[in-house]
């Protein structure tokens, strides 16, 4: 295998334009004509490497245009699944999570490098990776590993390890700038610089969710729940310093989030009244003060937040007082309801946004397959994937402009067939 060198901070890309290469052969020609004159456009990977909640919830910098079909592609030399989503390094390489607790290299759809880890540890799925290429992830005992693409184990820490006789799980590695900031829901947190050195550790108190989120500021972003409707949560804002910037009591139990857009910290919650029936709604506090800025009603239990164009927010969720199915919802940036829709048959997953539409998995009939919909709520295309076995969630947008999801059960990557273009 060749020796690669990630390419820094800025890469270039060009625009996808093979939409059906896969399924209609004749349109090869049309392919190579369009290719041959696409420019060139810059896209900046930090946007994806932030970790933690803003990891996969709103591409920006990312036009997806309508499709209908996934087509499908098998890892070479690979005979196991894949843990979680692939995470961009570069225009060309990925970093991944086999099933076997591997972390592998795919440059071009093809294994660049296997990397194995010490086979005493479980590693957990999520993925964070810095503007050098080093990459970060834990095992269920929240030791950090940060790695290198040459194969290195850059160094390993202990320092929020999970007490043996705990039940906690890690929190999702969160990069922010010169630090990666890691930690357990026990409530143990800490920041380390690039050479594994601990820069601050705090205690928290138990209850940490593992989404970790980053304000526009930089300020991290941290939510602790007593895991009771009854009760109201918190959440929690540490500076890079590690010293608390605010703290704030929800209106019930965080189902949803932190997620973090602009100068604004999101959640969603939900209480219960006094005959027992719940009372979810999305919260939005300035990232700055904690100051409770809105608070808008939702008809289910909200399950997944994303930010979207214009200071939009996108919900899903179910059960709650609807029952069955699910409801997808837009809001404005003050919080009024732009728009809803009910799906009957399946509580919709996590929404994946981009510059001009939104997407989430959902059932249709008997298929499965991913909605599309404008941020204005026009709904755009219904695409089932007809692959057998689970794939992991969330989907994510690879460097090529397409989005993709990766098989547990078989070395798959699941790609729509239409081009996207990073900008």
């Amino acid at each position: 295998m060749e020796h690669h060198t990630v390419e820094d901070r800025s890469v270039r890309f060009r625009s996808r334009a093979a939409d059906g290469i896969a399924r209609y052969p004749l349109l090869i020609l049309l392919f190579l004509v369009l290719s041959s004159c696409s420019k060139e456009i810059s896209y900046d990977l930090q946007a994806v490497h932030t970790g933690g909640a803003e990891r996969s919830w709103y591409w920006p910098g990312v036009e997806i245009d309508p499709f209908e079909y996934f087509v499908e592609q098998e890892i070479d030399s690979l005979a196991t699944g894949f843990l979680g989503p692939p995470l961009p390094l570069s225009a060309r390489l990925v970093a991944l999570l086999s099933t076997d607790h591997d972390l592998l290299l795919l440059r071009d759809r093809k294994l660049y490098r296997r990397i194995e880890l010490p086979e005493e540890i479980t590693l957990m799925p999520q993925l964070a990776a810095d503007n050098t290429g080093r990459i970060y992830l834990s095992s269920t005992d929240a030791d950090l590993f940060a790695i290198d693409t040459n194969g290195t184990i850059a160094w390993r820490s202990d320092a929020v390890t999970v007490p043996s006789e705990s039940f906690a799980l890690p929190l999702w590695p969160l990069q922010l700038g010169d630090m990666i900031v890691t930690g357990h829901t026990d409530g143990d947190v800490a920041a380390l610089d690039r050479e594994g050195n601990v820069v601050w550790q705090r205690r928290l108190g138990s209850g940490l969710t593992p989404t970790i989120a980053a304000s526009g500021s930089g300020d991290i972003v941290l939510a602790q729940t007593a895991n009771d409707y009854d009760r109201a949560d918190t959440v929690t804002v540490l500076g890079q310093d590690g010293e608390e910037r605010w703290q704030q009591s929800t209106g019930g139990r965080i189902a949803a989030g932190p997620l973090c857009d602009g100068d604004r910290v999101l959640v969603g919650v939900a209480d219960r009244n006094e005959e027992g029936k719940y009372r979810p709604a999305l919260e939005a506090y300035d990232a700055t003060s904690g100051t409770l800025l809105w608070r808008a009603p939702l008809k289910v239990l909200p399950r997944a937040l994303a930010a979207g164009s214009e200071g939009r927010v996108f919900v899903s969720g179910g059960g709650g007082s609807r029952g069955g199915g699910g409801v997808v919802a837009g809001f404005g940036a003050d919080g009024s309801k732009e728009w809803e829709i009910a799906l009957e048959q399946s509580i919709p997953s996590t929404i994946l946004a981009t510059a001009d539409a939104l997407f989430f998995t959902a059932r249709q009939d008997r298929s499965i397959g991913i909605f599309s919909y404008t941020h204005a709520g026009t709904f755009l295309k219904y695409a089932p994937i007809d692959t057998p076995g689970g794939l992991s969630l969330p989907p994510t947008i690879l460097p090529t402009g397409t989005l993709a999801f990766v098989s547990r059960e078989r070395p798959l990557i699941v790609e729509n067939t239409s081009g996207g273009i990073l900008f």
